[in-house]
């Protein structure tokens, strides 16, 4: 439940929200008692955390729609923000600096990819297998929850121009959304070392660098756009931030977000 609770905290996150309240669904073949204490309790969890309420939720139980083990659950979240504080993407200025936060594993995006390279649903005893460079399981680290950004960007908020949830679509998508038109974001992949899981992805699959960086997070999980002048202040108020690249200039029908280094 932690996963998706925190997808959509770092998804209104952008716009300079907190998290109010959430709403969740779950959808399954049968009721079963234990497995909605389990995901209810994680969600629960996951919203203390960030201080947002639980307030309810839908359960559906359909037979004829989910087989007996499976389940949907989704999330729906309602955050504020003073209309004086939104995050607008005009804003945005070229020179501007783009720091980044890094990932837990995944966060929610990827998954097909992955089960398409390792066979999963033929192969499930591929998740045994130990990641290289690690001391887990492939299974496992597929299995680390979705991080939160609020704590660690609460406060910098009032002093950065933008944020880019990196979700699907990866850098090529969600940077951009933060920047006016006509900016880019050229992005220096050599700035961070790209984390074993992924390399083992890459490297099992023979997935070409490009496909990589638009389906996966690669190890970044949010951008933040500073302006120049504030990058040593942001960069010691959040723990773990690192400056990736810079807000530049592009003409119309070029890509917005250029990776350097690839």
């Amino acid at each position: 439940g932690a996963s998706i609770v925190n997808h959509c905290i770092n998804d209104i996150l952008p716009a300079g929200a907190r998290p109010l309240f959430f709403l969740d669904y779950i959808g399954l073949s049968r009721f079963d008692p234990d497995k909605i204490a389990e995901i209810v309790s994680g969600l629960a969890k996951a919203c203390a955390d960030a201080g947002c309420a639980l307030l309810g939720g839908e359960t559906a139980t359909m037979p004829d729609i989910y087989d007996d083990d499976d389940y949907d659950l989704a999330g729906f979240i309602v955050g504020t923000v003073r209309k004086d504080a939104l995050l607008r993407p005009e804003n945005t200025s070229e020179g501007d600096v783009i720091l980044a936060l890094k990932s837990g594993g995944l966060h929610t995006n990827g998954y097909s990819l992955v089960r398409s390279v390792f066979e999963t649903d033929q192969n499930p005893s591929v998740l045994a297998t130990n990641v290289p460079e690690t001391s887990h399981t492939l299974g496992e680290l597929l299995l680390r929850p979705h991080l939160s950004y609020l704590d660690a960007l609460s406060p910098v908020l009032d002093k950065i121009k933008g944020l880019g949830h990196i979700t699907g679509g990866s850098f090529y998508k969600n940077i951009p959304r933060a920047l006016a038109d006509g900016l880019g974001a050229d992005v220096d992949v050599s700035t961070w070392e790209v984390p074993p899981l992924f390399k083992f992805i890459q490297e099992s699959g023979n997935v070409d660098d490009q496909e990589m960086f638009r389906v996966f997070n690669m190890g970044v999980g949010m951008t933040i756009i500073v302006e120049p002048g504030l990058v040593d202040d942001v960069l010691n108020s959040v723990p773990g931030a690192f400056r990736v690249g810079d807000v530049v200039k592009r003409a119309e029908g070029e890509a917005r977000t250029k990776l350097i280094g690839l």
